[in-house]
């Protein structure tokens, strides 16, 4: 899956932040998912189910230079990459009762 991070993302993305950096933007979309985590994994929460995927070099290295980045001295480019169709792990999310 081609995974496109557009000039929107980047501008309303924000630095330090894995649920709305440009990359966790452009992911949400593509997947029309609820939430997504992005780290070292990433992960897209959808309804009730949580898929896990390994974080490609590409989108790594642009978290990396957009967080470290002073934005308003350093102008990031959109760019597309890659997402694996394999999964690190896939889990379905189940309700479980509270233990106090």
């Amino acid at each position: 899956m081609i995974i496109r991070v557009t000039q929107r993302d980047i501008d309303e993305g924000v630095q330090s932040n894995c649920l709305h950096c440009p990359v966790a933007r452009a992911l949400k979309r593509a997947f029309q998912a609820d939430e997504v985590w992005v780290r070292e994994i990433i992960v897209v929460k959808k309804a009730s189910s949580e898929q896990t995927y390994v974080t490609p070099p590409a989108a790594a290295d642009f978290i990396e230079r957009f967080d470290s980045a002073m934005l308003e001295f350093e102008s990031l480019k959109p760019f597309s990459f890659t997402l694996d169709r394999r999964r690190s792990a896939c889990r379905r999310i189940a309700s479980r009762p509270s233990t106090l």
